[in-house]
């Protein structure tokens, strides 16, 4: 399940779209022309786009081809809802690793929410009466216990981050260390690096009271 929710500006290369569909997105991102793919390659005007082949127009493959080649061009065009409403609010997402649920703190909200329409379970309970409840269960989750899972998992990576398995990011020594220098990290992973391996000096040490920070208002999306 996709938890990345995209809007309409979000540009696809998907096979499933067919040749009329990807002609009219390339000539709404501007395309003039493209390259067809195979040993004989050839340039096709916009106007063709949505032609046959016998009309010299592109083959789906050539119009998928040139949509994958447009996004190449444009790695910062497709973003997220969510990646959009942070950019507003002047923050940066950092992703948690995917199919690790010791650092996904919706799986102890679900868990909450699932024991309130667990303990509500009866006999021949209809699918109505789940959703509902199941709806209930999410107007009991505060801001308070939101915060406290959070901080669970943030505890938990900054343990993490003291042992071995930490590997390179072990030298940031907590998820604020990871934070603060992920410019650097993401420079020493670039395909042109130096000569010697980039060190990182260790952040000062968490204190143990962590402090909630406060709520976020971000604008509603339309």
């Amino acid at each position: 399940m996709d938890h990345r929710p995209r809007d309409e500006s979000w540009v696809s290369s998907s096979k499933a779209q067919n040749k009329h569909t990807l002609a009219h997105l390339l000539l709404d991102l501007g395309v003039s022309q493209l390259t067809t793919t195979g040993t004989h390659p050839r340039t096709v005007l916009s106007h063709l786009f949505a032609a046959s082949i016998g009309e010299g127009g592109p083959s789906k493959d050539d119009l998928l081809a040139a949509v994958q080649k447009w996004l190449d061009e444009h790695p910062d065009h497709n973003r997220i809802v969510v990646e959009q409403l942070m950019s507003d609010a002047g923050h940066a997402l950092v992703y948690t690793p995917p199919y690790c649920p010791e650092v996904q703190p919706i799986e102890l909200l679900w868990a909450k929410v699932k024991r309130y329409v667990a303990a509500r379970s009866t006999h021949g309970r209809s699918l109505t009466e789940a959703r509902q409840q199941t709806e209930e269960g999410f107007e009991v989750v505060t801001k308070m216990f939101c915060n406290s899972i959070v901080k669970h998992y943030h505890d938990w990576i900054d343990q993490f981050l003291q042992t071995d398995a930490a590997e390179d990011l072990l030298q940031c020594g907590s998820l604020a260390g990871v934070i603060k220098y992920l410019p650097l990290l993401k420079a020493a992973s670039a395909p042109i690096t130096a000569a010697a391996p980039m060190q990182i000096d260790p952040p000062p040490p968490v204190p143990a009271a962590v402090i909630a920070p406060p709520a976020r208002a971000l604008r509603k999306h339309h």
